[in-house]
């Protein structure tokens, strides 16, 4: 806000003792100057809801908004304490690019939570990486065997984070990795 929309938000009074030089005025100028960073920000609020343009502190609580805060975080809580849900370093061991991919797909993952299709969105979104397949064996009712590619191999714990949150409930889950050959 400019020093003259505060001073016609003042009583009359005020407003009469508003002089250049006046207290009133030292006032109205330090208030404009305290608006400044605010106005900034609100000029490009979009940004910061973003995934790919917010900042990298932000992405974290972001995960918050599509229902994806466990997959930063150990616990619920656990990101009650950081700052503005920063991702803690190694909290997303693909990274931060891969964390912004997964947030801008968040709506679509929800939409398809519980389905192959989702699964495999979400496997390849959080790792950058094809290839991923789901199977139901015929002899093993109930239970899901997600292939991962071999490079994928060093998420394997974000892995089994995803399959267990994205799987049917009803379900039972196991992870391998395809064994990198020549025909591969």
């Amino acid at each position: 806000m400019h020093r003259d929309a505060i001073e016609r938000l003042l009583p009359t009074v005020y407003q009469l003792a508003a002089r250049p030089g006046s207290p009133v005025d030292a006032a109205l100028h330090i208030m404009a100057d305290l608006h400044q960073p605010d106005e900034q920000l609100l000029a490009s609020i979009e940004e910061v809801f973003d995934p790919y343009r917010a900042p990298a502190a932000f992405v974290g609580w972001l995960t918050r908004w599509v229902g994806l805060e466990w997959l930063v975080a150990d616990a619920p809580d656990e990101l009650e304490g950081a700052e503005a849900g920063e991702v803690r370093p190694g909290a997303f061991a693909p990274g931060l690019g891969r964390l912004r991919d997964v947030v801008a797909i968040g709506h679509a993952l929800a939409q398809w939570r519980g389905t192959d299709i989702g699964l495999k969105m979400f496997l390849t979104a959080a790792t950058g990486l094809s290839g991923f397949d789901v199977d139901k064996p015929a002899d093993r009712p109930f239970h899901l065997v997600v292939t991962a590619p071999a490079p994928a191999a060093p998420f394997a714990p974000v892995l089994r984070r995803i399959v267990e949150h994205m799987k049917p409930a009803s379900t039972t889950a196991e992870i391998v990795f395809a064994e990198e050959g020549p025909d591969r």
